[in-house]
């Protein structure tokens, strides 16, 4: 896959997961409890979520903003589409559990090959379900991992060993809204989500504003998105298709 091709997927991939500073979420009306039974937090029920969203990137000399959509299937399918000038769609993607395939409209190009290449891409462990999670702010974890505290703002899941990803997870004390999630990679990589804001749909709450800021040694990026335009569906189109006229990366 050539260095253009492969910048593109990521920024996408970790444009969107990230976002910026708006405004602080909402308490449930009831506060949910979380002992040692507890699997899930915020878990948000879905069949196909649709999402506009406006991305802004920063950092090590790097800034870029674009907007777009984004569509879930649960547990299915990532699909993604960013618009170029004048709303011209330049990029789609099409992420699955097994299979990663991405076309680059403004260079005429496309990518088709297994979900494992973001992994050997990336340098680090993070599968389908991680990524569906951190943007839908919907994370199942195995309670027999984490040691449960609290201080006077979050509770606070801490992972019981090193390997253990995400390694933090501090939630809001007043509702169990996911306020943070840290991922420890390695010595010197550390990936950092913050929910800033949530959206109430249909008795349910998924995040309105993300930020991700992925730091490497003294290097750190900031990514962010806000959502918007929410759509619940029973039936939602994920199209992909590539023109015979493309090349393909390899």
């Amino acid at each position: 896959m050539s260095k253009p091709f492969i910048y593109i997927l990521f920024i996408v991939f970790f444009v969107v997961s990230s976002c910026s500073v708006f405004t602080r979420k909402e308490p449930k009306s009831e506060r949910p409890e979380i002992d040692e039974s507890s699997e899930n937090i915020n878990s948000f029920k879905y069949n196909n979520l649709s999402c506009g969203f406006k991305a802004h990137v920063t950092g090590n000399n790097l800034e870029n903003e674009f907007k777009g959509k984004i569509r879930f299937k649960n547990d299915s399918i990532i699909w993604f589409s960013a618009l170029g000038p004048l709303g011209i769609e330049a990029f789609r993607l099409y992420y699955t559990p097994d299979s990663l395939k991405a076309v680059n409209k403004l260079e005429n190009m496309y990518y088709k090959g297994r979900s494992s290449t973001l992994n050997k891409f990336l340098g680090v462990n993070i599968n389908f379900h991680y990524f569906q999670d951190i943007l839908t702010g919907d994370y199942a974890f195995n309670k027999d991992s984490f040691i449960l505290e609290e201080d006077s703002a979050n509770v606070i899941l801490k992972a019981k060993s090193s390997g253990i990803n995400p390694a933090k997870i501090l939630l809001d004390k007043h509702n169990y809204l996911i306020d943070k999630l840290v991922y420890l990679f390695e010595s010197d990589k550390k990936y950092v989500v913050n929910y800033e804001s949530y959206k109430q749909i249909e008795n349910q709450f998924l995040p309105k504003n993300i930020e991700l800021v992925y730091t490497l040694g003294e290097l750190k990026t900031i990514f962010s998105i806000e959502y918007s335009n929410y759509k619940l569906s029973r039936n939602m189109s994920f199209d992909y298709s590539i023109s015979d006229s493309y090349e393909r990366m390899k």
